[in-house]
């Protein structure tokens, strides 16, 4: 019995340490699985204490009992903090369903629908399948190289060994509680566990204490949060300078027109102005949170359609020329699609210089993709200017109305197709050829690079 003391002492005293550990580093970092470990030592403290003392009566060896019963509850949620992160669901239903049992445990005994002492056994059969599936769970990781795996097997088998052997001494349970030698084989095992922590406290050193804060954003989509949030401010404050700039006009009014005329025509060149820098944000956020809405249509069909509404404006000074393939079923966006062809077609209108402009367009079928090709003999572009292209606001043009994410929006919408956009020929004062590949059948695909050969060139949009 002095022995079954003393190992009481070294639960408690183990129980104690650790609680006060995980309330020492609650301020400035949370270690759950402290307070978890402390509360599972205090509750197997309990359960050593309350050893051959099974009584009907609500006593105090009675809550000693009740509040043995979670040491199930309390083990998991630290083995879920340590190991359980590549299970993380099972852990939680299991000690979800310990959490459970002991709470019914609890109410049936208060009711005095079943007696404390007859819930043992089915409760005894949950805790062997909990630890069993332990088992298999942590010499899976051990066996991976998990060194903190290895120190928690060696406790647990020491803990069934012990197990077994008392169970082939006493095959009939007749009390509550662990006999003398499972109380050994969970000593060894506590030990293990406290191994683990100490390693852990060791190898972080103040930082076991101390948090420290590491980023793990991705840098690409901070700086889109970034754009988001200027572009969203200067649309605010460019609608702000307008209701200002009507004030502005509304007092100058009543001035003489020697000074009236010349601020009414600053007045103008800045409307003018927020109108472009308006108009260019709504163009860049264009393709912002843009949904497609896919359905098996006639490629063809579209491309028809958007060479209409194209020819429609255009006039009659460029020959347009086109050269189709049987219908072509893909299933695609039509509105976004149609958008496409006639941003490509738009850009080789404004490309063509000359009186003698020309536009073919080429669709058919290569392997298991659709291809769209638009070339035009307008005017290229100057080699340094390939890359940028599919660049949001790079554009050559000088007029206000062009604000560069044509080619853009294309190479965007095809992208999200899972197609490609390439740029097959292109030559200075020659001619350019825009190329678009569809899937046949939907992929899904990442942003490509503007696909090249050799030095093959494009006019921008």
């Amino acid at each position: 019995m002095n022995i079954q003391l003393s190992l009481i002492y070294v639960f408690f005293s183990l129980s104690l340490v650790f609680i006060l550990l995980f309330l020492y580093s609650l301020p400035k970092k949370n270690h759950p699985y402290l307070l978890y470990f402390g509360l599972f030592l205090a509750t197997m403290a309990i359960n050593l204490l309350g050893v051959g003392q099974v009584n009907e009566a609500i006593g105090y060896s009675t809550l000693l009992k009740y509040a043995s019963y979670g040491a199930g509850t309390f083990f998991l949620l630290f083995y879920e903090q340590i190991f359980g992160h590549g299970l993380h669901k099972i852990n939680q239903k299991l000690w979800q369903l310990h959490l459970l049992c002991w709470g019914m445990i609890i109410l049936l005994s208060l009711s005095s629908i079943v007696r404390l002492e007859a819930s043992f056994f089915p409760y005894s059969i949950l805790n062997i399948a909990t630890v069993i599936y332990i088992a298999i769970s942590t010499v899976a990781k051990a066996h991976s190289g998990n060194k903190d795996a290895k120190i928690f097997t060696l406790g647990l088998l020491s803990l069934i060994l012990t197990l077994i052997i008392d169970i082939s001494l006493a095959i009939k349970i007749s009390n509550y509680a662990p006999s003398q030698t499972t109380t050994w084989g969970l000593l060894v095992f506590t030990f293990c566990l406290t191994a683990i922590l100490l390693k852990r406290y060791i190898a972080k050193g103040s930082e076991f204490i101390y948090e420290t804060f590491t980023f793990h954003q991705d840098p690409i989509e901070l700086k889109l949060k970034a754009d988001s949030m200027v572009m969203h401010t200067l649309k605010n404050e460019i609608n702000r300078l307008f209701y200002l700039n009507e004030r502005s006009k509304r007092i100058v009014s009543s001035l003489d027109n020697s000074i009236r005329d010349p601020l009414v025509k600053n007045f103008e060149a800045m409307d003018e102005s927020l109108s472009h820098m308006n108009e260019m944000i709504l163009a860049v956020n264009k393709t912002d949170n843009m949904v497609l809405n896919r359905r098996n249509v006639s490629f063809n069909d579209v491309i028809f359609e958007a060479l209409s509404n194209f020819q429609a404006g255009k006039g009659n000074s460029i020959e347009l020329e086109v050269e189709a393939s049987d219908s072509i079923i893909l299933e695609l966006d039509p509105l976004h699609i149609k958008e496409c062809v006639l941003n490509l077609l738009s850009n080789s209108l404004e490309a063509i210089e000359h009186s003698n402009g020309k536009i073919r367009i080429s669709l058919y079928r290569k392997g298991h993709e659709a291809v769209l090709e638009v070339f035009d003999n307008g005017k290229g572009i100057h080699p340094d200017h390939l890359q940028d292209v599919i660049t949001p606001l790079f554009t050559t043009k000088k007029t206000v109305s062009h604000h560069g994410v044509g080619l853009y929006y294309v190479y965007y919408v095809i992208n999200m197709h899972g197609g490609t956009f390439s740029i097959p020929y292109s030559e200075l004062e020659k001619g350019t050829t825009i190329q678009l590949r569809m899937p046949l059948k939907k992929t899904t695909t990442q942003i490509r690079r503007v696909k090249t050969f050799e030095k093959n060139k494009s006019h921008a949009g």
